[in-house]
């Protein structure tokens, strides 16, 4: 989504409406992330033989995109067809993740925390995509080559700024299970 930009820039090199079409990438780069998400709600539903219940709520999902789609296409064009994607996957995905708490007591607050501090990491490269389109890192406006150039130190930062954060909080660790130790003075 922040590097949207620079990436079409340097791969298609659009011109005039490159506004346009990377417009398109940001929204786009959203619902991709959330359509990552739906198929392991999909199949831990059926690996815990709740099949008929993740049909069912599939058919919703279904329902609530058919339903919302014209309507916020209407009112936010191209961002309308994410928005009713996000609608009606976030649906999908709360009616699972109910049904594995009422059946199998599933506490997801230890997830949920993850995935908040994640979404910081993530907070983190926006705020330096930002920064590095301040000072002049922009990644698009100049030669493919130097903008491919700037894309790779201002994506490289990112980054370390997601790593960074993301350590802090303890996600690496616990998704890997290692732990990171600063070396022992002799």
């Amino acid at each position: 989504f922040a590097f949207a930009k620079p990436i079409y820039y340097v791969l298609f090199d659009s011109g005039a409406s490159l506004d346009l079409t990377s417009g398109v990438l940001k929204w786009y780069s959203i619902e991709a992330f959330c359509s990552t998400l739906a198929p392991i709600f999909t199949a831990l539903m059926m690996a815990v033989g709740l099949r008929r219940c993740n049909i069912r709520y599939q058919v919703v999902m279904m329902l609530i995109k058919l339903v919302s789609t014209y309507p916020l296409i209407v009112w936010f064009g191209i961002a309308g067809a994410v928005l009713s994607s996000m609608l009606s996957l976030g649906v999908f995905m709360l009616l699972n993740m109910m049904q594995l708490h009422r059946d199998y007591h599933v506490n997801w607050i230890y997830t949920l925390r993850k995935m908040l501090f994640m979404l910081a990491g993530v907070a983190g490269i926006a705020v330096v995509a930002w920064l590095c389109d301040m000072v002049g890192l922009k990644g698009y406006g100049v030669g493919r080559i130097t903008a491919l150039l700037q894309l790779a130190v201002s994506g490289s930062l990112a980054v370390l700024v997601y790593v960074g954060i993301t350590a802090f909080f303890q996600v690496p660790q616990t998704i890997f299970h290692v732990r990171f130790q600063l070396p022992k003075r002799r």
